[in-house]
């Protein structure tokens, strides 16, 4: 039951980190077009784990054993969320870029701290 549940409580979480990337990318969707396939493969992924887990108890276990599943629901996740933050951070770093001659009065390393710090907040990880 808790693997099923993680699995759902993945998803939605990817699933809203898709959504969030469409929202800061002003709603392009060619922006999203890898991580909402890659979403929907961890989504068929999880599926599939959750099954193998059913069926892993049973007699007739054929294909689900030689796949390892949970491998490839991890590997799944580490990629969409690298690329889902690295196009939140990118276009965060790409605003901050066009506004930054406005907040001349700051020194040269205040203004890279602000963007790390920025960067880390605003992409919600």
């Amino acid at each position: 039951m808790y693997s099923t549940g993680h699995g759902i409580q993945s998803s939605l979480k990817w699933g809203s980190q898709v959504f969030r990337t469409f929202v800061v990318w002003a709603k392009n969707w060619l922006v999203i077009i890898i991580p909402s396939l890659l979403f929907l493969a961890n989504l068929v992924i999880a599926v599939f784990a959750m099954i193998s887990y059913v069926v892993l108890d049973s007699a007739n276990a054929t294909i689900w054993n030689s796949v390892d599943w949970l491998n490839a629901f991890i590997a799944l996740t580490l990629c969409t969320n690298t690329i889902c933050t690295g196009l939140i951070s990118f276009r965060i770093i790409q605003v901050y870029r066009r506004v930054a001659w406005m907040n001349s009065t700051r020194s040269q390393s205040g203004r890279e701290g602000l963007r790390i710090v920025s960067v880390i907040v605003e992409s919600g990880e």
